[in-house]
């Protein structure tokens, strides 16, 4: 039982909080463990469709006070706005480096499914760009479209790597000239 492995783990851990990442989470499903726990739970809402029964619930896009009807809830606390967006640490490593006029690298990261197949859209629109770039396509673990970007890239005119899952992908975003980047988790 998924439940009993996740409450066993927070118990032997001493786990405080657990942050979960679904859009789709079922509250109710989780809410369990405070039950049994002294657990905090923290999700990420983008769309205003939170339950209470959350101690935090982060939002870190621009302006979505409008989503919310109040500052507080019930049991926890609204976290809203870019100063509560959730970074890995290496991005605080990272130095700045000064912006290239003419673009060479370009890395495109559509997330861990890239259900909408925007990979495919943008290795598209760039297929006809006329100076010499290098495209480093980065896919998720549910990634889907991977035969189809396969097939895509034959004869691709310009330099193209695809790597799965990497851990380093704050390092490639630094590295690059430009970016497509899914929001959410992505960053």
């Amino acid at each position: 039982d998924e439940m009993k492995a996740i409450e066993d783990i927070i118990n032997r851990k001493s786990i405080e909080l657990l942050m979960l990442a679904k859009y789709d989470v079922d509250a109710r499903k989780y809410t369990v463990l405070k039950e049994t726990s002294s657990i905090k739970l923290c999700t990420m809402d983008f769309w205003g469709r939170y339950d209470e029964k959350f101690d935090f619930i982060v939002n870190w896009e621009p302006d979505v006070d409008n989503l919310y009807k109040n500052g507080k809830f019930a049991e926890g606390q609204l976290l809203l706005g870019p100063t509560n967006v959730v970074l890995d640490k290496i991005f605080l490593t990272i130095d700045n480096k000064p912006i290239n006029p003419i673009v060479k690298k370009i890395l495109i990261a559509m997330g861990g499914s890239d259900y909408l197949n925007l990979s495919n859209a943008i290795l598209n629109a760039l297929r006809d760009v006329k100076i010499d770039i290098e495209l480093d396509l980065v896919l998720g673990a549910a990634a889907r479209n991977r035969e189809e970007l396969d097939k895509l890239i034959v004869g691709y005119p310009h330099k193209i790597s695809i790597s799965e899952n990497v851990s380093d992908l704050a390092m490639r975003m630094a590295e690059s000239d430009l970016a497509f980047c899914s929001g959410g988790l992505t960053l």
